[in-house]
């Protein structure tokens, strides 16, 4: 009598069930990520309405005359690289802000939003950080002035202004070593698992 063999599926690749000890560290990764994100929000936020509202007028002597003097008035607007600083920012604000939704509004991320999350936490470090330099380039010519620059030593004469762009400054810096930190932590995510474990388990 023949014997007649039922054919058999071939295995699907089912990853391993998450250890207690995973769970735990996943829900401390996503702690630190929220918390991370969240200080880079505030950071982000921060820095664009220090910049924004960020002027002052000052009456400046016109040298030769001691009698004469004129009324100027100094913006975050007086170069490109404080605007661009500005509109770092708030992009860098609204993203972190739309991160922050999906990751409370969704225990599990998939890998199309892993890779999302990804890509543009390395695009936005970069480009807060290229600010955030080009800012501060400009803002040392202002204060410095260097001779063969042929600039106005404007923090000599608007120091406020100066002050409040330093602060912008500072949280701006402070802003991309979060988002690089969050970056570290969303590739960590990503490629810690062929499959893309979901950033934040259930459970």
């Amino acid at each position: 009598m023949s014997e007649h063999r039922i054919p058999v599926a071939a295995d699907k690749q089912i990853s391993p069930p998450i250890s207690a000890g995973e769970q735990k560290g996943c829900k401390g990764l996503k702690r630190t990520d929220l918390m991370l994100r969240f200080a880079a929000f505030v950071c982000c936020a921060v820095t664009m309405v220090v910049l924004i509202t960020d002027k002052q007028t000052s009456a400046i002597q016109v040298p030769g005359f001691n009698n004469l003097t004129i009324t100027k008035t100094v913006s975050f607007d007086l170069a490109k690289a404080f605007v661009y600083l500005v509109s770092a920012a708030g992009i860098g604000a609204g993203y972190t802000l739309l991160v922050l939704v999906l990751s409370i509004i969704s225990a599990e991320r998939s890998k199309a939003i892993a890779w999302f999350i990804f890509v543009f936490d390395q695009l936005i470090t970069y480009v807060l950080l290229a600010a955030a330099a080009a800012s501060t380039e400009v803002a040392y010519m202002g204060a410095h002035a260097p001779p063969e620059a042929s600039w106005l030593k404007v923090c000599s004469l608007f120091g406020r202004f100066c002050h409040q762009l330093g602060a912008s400054l500072v949280t701006s810096f402070i802003s991309t070593v979060l988002f690089a930190f969050s970056a570290a932590i969303s590739a960590y995510y990503l490629f810690s698992n062929t499959n893309v474990r979901p950033a934040y388990s259930k459970g």
